[in-house]
């Protein structure tokens, strides 16, 4: 799994089971911990479909280690983001975190009851290159056209993540 974040949540987990073995209330061994870390997967946290990736970042502290992310393993691709929230999440600040290393931006929605607009994402966003996509699904498959430097960043939802791998 990529992301900036992960070596500390692997480190943490095996802190776990080092202490849990130390009170004998496991018994894990080195092997075990090699293949589960090994096998580890988290879909929808920058899961990497090609150059298309996925990640639901839906609140402030997971778009800044979105941001971080993109910025250490894709700092030499051009990123384009096709955006979408929910109306009860923090979506202005993350837009902000977002136009920090995006170089396109393409807000959209989907049928689910919680999503904001797409105009009112649109709206609150202050990029040069920003885009209205009414359509997710017809997005994905307009944006996922890349060239060999671009990646096609998905995110702002959990929902949305799922709704999206469907149509990948």
């Amino acid at each position: 799994m990529i992301g900036v974040h992960q070596p500390v949540n692997a480190s943490l987990a095996i802190e776990i089971i080092q202490q849990l073995n130390a009170l004998n209330l496991a018994d894990v061994s080195l092997q075990s911990v090699q293949v589960g870390l090994l096998n580890t997967y988290w879909p929808g946290r920058l899961e990497r479909f090609g150059n298309v990736i996925l990640d639901g970042a839906h609140n402030v502290e997971a778009a800044l280690v979105l941001k971080e992310s993109m910025e250490t393993y894709f700092k030499d691709h051009k990123i384009k983001v096709l955006y979408t929230s929910m109306a009860d999440k923090e979506y202005y600040d993350i837009i902000k975190i977002i136009e920090k290393f995006a170089h396109e931006i393409y807000f959209t929605s989907f049928d689910y009851p919680r999503c904001e607009t797409t105009e009112n994402l649109y709206q609150v966003c202050e990029f040069d290159k920003k885009f209205i996509r009414e359509n997710a699904v017809e997005a994905l498959h307009e944006l996922k056209q890349l060239k060999k430097n671009e990646i096609l960043l998905v995110t702002g939802s959990l929902y949305f993540i799922s709704y999206i791998r469907k149509a990948l």
